[in-house]
C-alpha cells in the first residue's frame, strides 16, 4: 500500500508499533515533540504495523490517539494491521478501539493452496528456477500458516539445489524438507493438541489463532470451551497445559 501511495507522488510513512514507541519515547526524553509531530502529522497517508503492541502503553496510546485525531481532522488516510479485529485486542483504550473501527476493517486472510503455489511459483522466477506443478503444491501443503513459511521453505530448497548442483525435482524437495513434515503430522492428527486446534479451527471456519485468541473481557468463547473440553476429556490434559495452548 505504501509504494501504491508513493507511486501517486504522495507521502506515506509506513511503521510498526514498536518505531512509532520509540519515536515517542524519544521525543519526550528529547523535549523535542515538535520533530514527532511533523514527522507523523505531514504524512498523508499513516501506516502503522502491528498495532496490538501498544497494548499496555499507556501514554504511548495518547499520543497515538492525537496524532490519529490530527490527521483525520486534516483529512489523511490512516492504515493499521493486527493480528485480530480492534475490538478484541485488550487493555487498549475504548477512545481507540472506536476510531478504529470507524473506517473500513478487512479481515485478511491466509492464502489457499492455488494462491500458495502461484506465489511459490512467482517466487521461484524471480531467482530464474523453474518448479512444476508437483513440487510447487507439495510445499504449499506443507506451509499452511503464512507466506514467510512459504518463502523460507522455497530459499531452503533452493539453496540447497544450488549448493549440490541437483535439479529440484519432488524426490529431492520431501528429502530436503523432511524435518518439517513431522511438524506437519502433528498439525494435522486429530490426537495431539495442535491437531485438536487446527480441526477445531476447520471445523468452525476460523483460523488457529482466532480459536486460540485472548479475549479482552478475559470470558472463553463458545469454540474456546469446547477446545478445553475436548482436550481434557480426550487428551487428559490439566487445565494448566490447556492454558498455555489456547
Amino acid at each position: 500500500i505504501s509504494a501504491e501511495v508513493a507511486s501517486h507522488h504522495l507521502h506515506p510513512l509506513y511503521v510498526t508499533s514498536e518505531q512509532f514507541t520509540s519515536d515517542f519515547i524519544r521525543s519526550i526524553r528529547g523535549k523535542n515533540q515538535d520533530d514527532f509531530k511533523a514527522k507523523y502529522r505531514d504524512a498523508d497517508v499513516l501506516l502503522v504495523d502491528d498495532i496490538q503492541f501498544l497494548e499496555g502503553k499507556e501514554q504511548t496510546q495518547v499520543g497515538f490517539f492525537h496524532t490519529f485525531n490530527e490527521l483525520h481532522t486534516l483529512g489523511k488516510q490512516i492504515i493499521i494491521a493486527s493480528d485480530r479485529p480492534p475490538s478484541a485486542v485488550p487493555v487498549l483504550e475504548d477512545r481507540l478501539s472506536s476510531r478504529f473501527e470507524w473506517g473500513l476493517v478487512v479481515d485478511i486472510q491466509p492464502p489457499g493452496l492455488e494462491t500458495r503455489a502461484a506465489i511459490l511459483h512467482s517466487k521461484a522466477e524471480t531467482s530464474n528456477v523453474s518448479l512444476t506443478y508437483e513440487v510447487a503444491t507439495w510445499i504449499a501443503r506443507l506451509a499452511s500458516k503464512s507466506v514467510r513459511e512459504l518463502e523460507g521453505y522455497l530459499n531452503k530448497v533452493l539453496a540447497l539445489s544450488q549448493f549440490l548442483e541437483r535439479e529440484i525435482t519432488l524426490d529431492f524437495v520431501e528429502n530436503t524438507l523432511a524435518g518439517f513434515t513431522n511438524d506437519l503430522a502433528q498439525r494435522s492428527d486429530p490426537h495431539t493438541p495442535q491437531g485438536v486446534v487446527v480441526s477445531l479451527a476447520n471445523y468452525f471456519h476460523i483460523s488457529p489463532e482466532e480459536l486460540c485468541q485472548r479475549r479482552s473481557d478475559r470470558k472463553a468463547t463458545e469454540q474456546q470451551r469446547i477446545a478445553m473440553f475436548i482436550l481434557r476429556t480426550f487428551l487428559k490434559l490439566p487445565p494448566s497445559e490447556i492454558g498455555l495452548i489456547l
